[in-house]
C-alpha cells in the first residue's frame, strides 16, 4: 500500500505542471521566430492560448523575448545573451517590479551584453 503513493506523487506533479497558468520563454521561443517575421508578432499568443490571462501574459513575455533577441544581435554570442536576458527578465519581474509586468515594461527592461567577455554593459550602448 505504501508503494502506491509513490506512483501517485509523480502523476500529481504532472497534472500540476500541465495546469500551470505561467507562460515561459521556452514555451514561446520556437514560435517567436515566426512571430518576429510576422506583421503582428503578439497575435501569435492568441493562437497559442485561449485564456485571456494567459494571452496577456504571453504578449508580455513575447515582448520581452523579442526585445532580448533584437538587443542581443549586437552581442558576440547572441544565443547566450538571450539566455542571460531571460534570467535578467525573471529577476527584474520578481525583485524590481512591484506589480505584474506589462508590455511597456517588457519593452524597456535592461538587456545586457558582454557576459562572455566579462564586460557587461547595456546592449543599447553596445556598437
Amino acid at each position: 500500500m505504501r508503494f502506491q503513493w509513490l506512483l501517485i506523487i509523480p502523476f500529481f506533479c504532472l497534472l500540476t505542471a500541465c495546469s500551470s497558468s505561467q507562460v515561459h520563454w521556452r514555451d514561446i521561443s520556437s514560435n517567436a521566430v515566426q512571430a518576429s517575421a510576422a506583421e503582428e508578432p503578439l497575435s501569435l499568443c492568441r493562437e497559442l492560448y485561449k485564456d485571456e490571462a494567459q494571452i496577456y501574459q504571453c504578449e508580455v513575455e513575447m515582448s520581452a523575448l523579442l526585445r532580448a533577441r533584437q538587443q542581443c544581435e549586437k552581442d558576440t554570442d547572441p544565443s547566450y545573451c538571450v539566455l542571460m536576458a531571460e534570467y535578467t527578465w525573471r529577476h527584474y519581474k520578481d525583485h524590481v517590479l512591484e506589480d505584474s509586468p506589462d508590455i511597456k515594461q517588457a519593452g524597456n527592461y535592461p538587456v545586457m551584453c558582454g557576459y562572455k567577455e566579462n564586460q557587461i554593459t547595456p546592449c543599447s550602448l553596445t556598437k
